[in-house]
């Protein structure tokens, strides 16, 4: 398994900007790290969802001391909301889906 794709765990924050009178979102990179991604197989996607989900990830991350408090997972500038998380003892495995009219991401 190779652990190539760089992915950032980050989590929203909400603030009120009084320049604009309404509420922002930034998000605050918590870790960065390579990670496994694949695509979720067809009887993994059935099993948790009920139905195949095309833009549905399963990510690897290696031996973690700890994952931080986090709200999205970040890869490239698109942002994915774990949806099942598997601790082991020495990997987690998060399934995801793509979070859909997030924009400024980076």
């Amino acid at each position: 398994m190779r652990y190539d794709t760089k992915i950032k765990l980050v989590y929203a924050q909400d603030k009120y900007d009084p320049k604009l009178g309404k509420h922002v979102t930034s998000y605050v990179p918590k870790l960065e790290t390579y990670a496994n991604v694949t695509s979720t197989g067809i009887k993994a996607s059935t099993e948790l969802f009920g139905s195949i989900k095309a833009d549905s990830l399963t990510i690897r991350l290696m031996s973690p001391d700890k994952l931080p408090k986090y709200s999205y997972v970040q890869i490239g500038n698109t942002l994915y909301k774990a949806t099942e998380a598997q601790y082991l003892n020495n990997s987690v495995t998060l399934v995801t889906t793509e979070v859909a009219g997030v924009v400024n991401a980076s």
